[in-house]
């Protein structure tokens, strides 16, 4: 600038013999040029300053998610020496005084030996049993290795280190919810007596073997006066005696499934010989209708009974021969007796009669 106006001041000069001044100029064009320099300068404090505040900010944030995520976050060296863990993970594996992180030796060799690079996402997550707390805990765990460079102190130049990150979910209590939910599908949630579809399983299982097999289907009589006079308490607690009974008989009886209300069916591997069935349903008879004796009260209630049989390689389904028996207790309850046999011809018979019936009634 100083060199440009000099070579103007000399043309004007040479041109028109005028001396032009130039030395009162010389401060200005200083004074601006450090003025210049002092804003810019400062422009760039200020950008460093912006940068520096958006980078402990990131941080932050960063830190923040970190240890406030639900799952346990590990970080350690290839050493296995842990360099930060959540509280997440804290308050799953606890401390020592030194505040040193109390993870699982166990655990610590699985994520530093499974490892797979950050990014690799096809291993699914590994599942491992820990004892922590005197409790044992499932754990759900996924570990990841990466390379971070890593300062060793003030001033010296960071070098690169290889790391695990180790993920850890207690799913303890989720597998504790899936069991009931599981148990809830499978088991009547009243008495404890199997659902309906798992009865049906167990007893296909066994048809499928070919073998003879005989289904007991019973309901109680006198329910709703007994719920009625000595409280549904008492009712709940007779329906679950039956199921007892019904476990513990000494007719080597199946599991029990409630069918509803007051309806239950068992099955046994047994002959299909009539008079040996019958003599089974009047003993199943004689155990269900035993007295029933609480602390408060005593019950007596009365039980019909209707069964099939079903015979090796017949090809009997399942559901097939516990419709049967549930035909035949209909039976027993609609003609007052206390066992009936399924018999095709003769349900038949009843069946066109029923429509009969009721096409007359219309």
């Amino acid at each position: 600038g100083l060199a440009a106006i000099e070579m103007g001041s000399l043309a004007i000069f040479r041109n028109s013999s005028v001396l032009v001044p130039t030395a009162m100029l010389y401060p200005g064009l200083i004074g601006f040029g450090l003025w210049r320099f002092a804003q810019a300068l400062s422009i760039r404090n200020w950008q460093l300053l912006r940068a520096s505040a958006q980078a402990r900010t990131t941080l932050s944030l960063l830190k923040r998610v970190f240890d406030d995520s639900s799952d346990g976050i590990v970080i350690f060296k290839s050493d296995g020496t842990v360099l930060r863990h959540s509280y997440s993970a804290k308050a799953m594996f606890g401390v020592d005084d030194t505040g040193t992180l109390l993870l699982p030796d166990k655990l610590r060799k699985l994520a530093l030996g499974t490892a797979v690079p950050q990014g690799n996402d096809t291993l699914p997550p590994q599942l491992m049993e820990v004892e922590t707390g005197g409790e044992r805990r499932l754990l759900e765990y996924r570990a990841t290795k990466s390379e971070v460079e890593l300062s060793q102190g003030f001033g010296d130049a960071p070098e690169p280190e290889k790391i695990t990150t180790l993920v850890v979910r207690d799913i303890t209590q989720i597998k504790e919810q899936e069991q009931d939910i599981a148990y809830l599908s499978n088991y009547d949630d009243r008495t404890g007596a199997l659902r309906r579809n798992a009865f049906l399983v167990f007893l296909g299982l066994r048809l499928k073997d070919n073998r003879d097999a005989v289904v007991f289907a019973l309901t109680l009589d006198r329910f709703k006066t007994i719920n009625v006079t000595l409280g549904r308490r008492v009712g709940d607690a007779i329906l679950r005696e039956v199921v007892a009974r019904l476990e513990r008989s000494s007719l080597l009886l199946s599991s029990p499934v409630r069918l509803g209300g007051t309806s239950f069916a068992v099955y046994t591997e047994s002959s299909t010989d009539v008079s040996l069935v019958e003599r089974m349903a009047e003993d199943l008879f004689g155990e269900i209708s035993e007295v029933y004796r609480f602390k408060d009260a005593n019950a007596q209630i009365g039980v019909r009974i209707g069964y099939s049989t079903v015979e090796s390689q017949s090809g009997t389904t399942a559901d097939d021969a516990l419709n049967q028996a549930v035909e035949a207790m209909d039976m027993a309850k609609a003609s007052g007796l206390t066992v009936a046999r399924y018999d095709r011809t003769a349900f038949e018979k009843q069946r066109r009669s029923r429509e009969i019936e009721r096409a007359l009634d219309t």
